[in-house]
């Protein structure tokens, strides 16, 4: 009969297949491609998320309109969110008809989301040679084209001084809300 250790070579290909369960998972593991990153192969997500540039001039653009330009020595992201951190911030906000808007402000930072841009430190906004304002902090509502303050507003004129709490300036119409503790000095 079957005698002799030939006869036994069937044996090694029943076992293998018997056995899968126990050494399979690893087989599989050990022949499986590295995954594949969409990102960049070899980056982490931290180091594709983040970057730093200088001497950066922004534009925000609207259907071919020019609406918002910053400029910057230093632009950086956030690591926590899409923000776009600003620093000594030079600008201006583009209207269709009248005086284009410039302002600078101390440090800032742009939401792209939210088409948001938020200025501090010591911001000034200036309408050619008209009209200066004078706030500690502001923000631009990129869709809804206006800008607004809550942390007190000096506004000066050739022949005028306003202060007040809060402003809501609308760009398209030209319309100035101010409220809160609101003093007018003519000279």
């Amino acid at each position: 009969m079957m005698a002799g250790a030939r006869n036994l070579l069937w044996l090694i290909p029943l076992l293998l297949l018997l056995g899968w369960p126990l050494y399979g998972a690893g087989v599989r593991w050990f022949l499986a491609p590295p995954p594949w990153d969409e990102g960049g192969a070899g980056r982490s997500e931290e180091q594709t998320q983040r970057f730093i540039l200088d001497g950066v001039r922004f534009y925000q653009d609207e259907a071919g309109v020019r609406r918002l330009r910053i400029d910057t020595p230093s632009l950086r992201t956030d690591p926590q969110s899409d923000k776009l951190l600003l620093a000594a911030i030079d600008g201006a906000l583009f209207r269709e008809e009248g005086d284009d808007l410039l302002f600078t402000a101390a440090r800032g930072y742009y939401d792209p989301s939210g088409e948001m841009l938020y200025l501090e430190g010591d911001v000034r906004l200036n309408e050619a040679e008209r009209l200066r304002l004078t706030t500690p902090a502001l923000s631009y509502h990129g869709r809804q084209r206006r800008v607004s303050s809550r942390a007190g507003v000096e506004i000066f004129a050739e022949e005028l001084t306003v202060s007040g709490r809060n402003l809501d300036y609308d760009l398209e119409s030209g319309d100035y809300i101010l409220a809160g503790n609101v003093h007018f000095v003519v000279r």
